[in-house]
């Protein structure tokens, strides 16, 4: 266990690696992971809702979902989260690292296309509208302007150029200073 740290919260756009960051951690330090993302999209389907439309989610299922998350991230160790807005849910939570994911717009759609095996323009157009429904959205939940805000995080990873191997190398370098 980190001495300052006992949980990490991992946030990011569609495409940038976040998933394979979160995955790749909670296997290197042998801790749970809790994907909110999974979460949502097993919400999505058993309520046969498209993907795309998160502001169709029950407002008191949104809240249960991210309270919950924060609940956790102060009460619970050895956890990697990853989540949306986890950055802006941890953002008072000292004994949680806060790592977001960034890449360049080209990069995200092409690796979220080829991920869910719609053309880069198909990809582009759907990354575009969940993005502006999530903004919309958080920001009418919690007043959010932006979850993505670089003060929410302890380090910011652009994954552009690196493999998820070095991802993951940088995030530790950072984690067990």
């Amino acid at each position: 266990m980190h001495k300052k740290y006992k949980n990490v919260v991992i946030s990011g756009g569609i495409g940038t690696g976040k998933s394979t960051l979160a995955r790749n951690l909670s296997k290197k330090l042998g801790w749970k992971m809790i994907s909110s993302g999974e979460y949502i999209r097993q919400w999505h389907a058993d309520n046969n809702i498209p993907l795309d439309q998160p502001d169709l989610i029950p407002k008191d299922i949104d809240h249960q979902l991210d309270y919950g998350l924060q609940e956790k991230m102060r009460t619970e160790e050895g956890v990697v989260f990853e989540s949306h807005l986890g950055g802006w849910l941890a953002k008072d939570i000292d004994t949680t690292f806060k790592v977001l994911c960034t890449a360049e717009w080209d990069t995200m759609i092409d690796r979220a296309s080829k991920r869910d095996g719609k053309s880069f323009l198909e990809e582009e157009r759907y990354a575009k509208k969940r993005g502006d429904t999530l903004y919309a959205k958080f920001k009418k939940l919690y007043e959010v302007e932006d979850g993505f805000d670089l003060e929410y995080f302890d380090l910011v990873v652009d994954t552009t150029t690196l493999t998820p191997e070095e991802v993951l190398k940088k995030v530790l370098m950072e984690f067990t200073v």
